[in-house]
């Protein structure tokens, strides 16, 4: 196959995707032999290292979707930076009313425990479930607030630091989870 692929390549992610996305842009657009189309990211989030600072280094043409009531990556503090630091001359940041960070994607688990703190999600039931905003406020005020599930919980994995920290966590509710199943068991890692 050699010299029978085209080495052109367009990128894309949403949230944690899309901060990648922009480190992947900066690193092919400083490689040779790639051919970097361009990129688009919905809700892009800030990364370690920084999807920020790497925007700077991206030319490719860059299209950004955002939500105004994303509070996971807020447009403010998260998007317009990440917007106004690409090096792009053919940029575009469109922001999509109304929308939260999950609307960009069908429900999903994951990506609906970082709006667990915020209103975000009221819109989104809407839409999909065809109800008012008193009806979804209602059905949300009748549930454990999260500092109440977290008080209730027998484990709780914080993933709002870094990964280490997390792993961190999860080794050690694992050993002691596998302690109280296996009494004696020397191999609890």
């Amino acid at each position: 196959w050699y010299n029978h692929v085209r080495n052109d390549v367009l990128l894309a992610g949403h949230s944690m995707g899309g901060g990648c996305a922009i480190l992947a842009a900066k690193t092919l657009t400083q490689s040779s032999g790639i051919n970097l189309r361009g990129m688009f990211v919905f809700a892009p989030a800030e990364t370690n290292p920084s999807s920020t600072a790497a925007a700077a280094a991206v030319t490719c043409p860059s299209l950004i979707i955002a939500g105004s009531q994303d509070c996971v990556t807020p447009l403010q503090s998260t998007t317009q930076p990440i917007y106004n630091a690409l090096a792009s001359q053919c940029k575009a940041l469109a922001v999509i009313p109304g929308a939260s960070h999950c609307q960009f994607a069908d429900s999903s688990f994951v990506c609906s425990l970082g709006e667990l703190n915020c209103r975000a999600t009221i819109a989104r039931a809407m839409q999909r479930d065809h109800s008012t905003r008193a009806m979804v406020e209602s059905r949300l005020d009748a549930q454990l607030s999260n500092a109440e599930r977290v008080a209730r919980a027998n484990v709780v994995i914080d993933n709002n630091g870094v990964m280490e920290e997390m792993l961190a966590q999860l080794r050690r509710h694992w050993q002691r989870l596998n302690s109280a199943a296996f009494p004696g068991n020397g191999n609890a890692a």
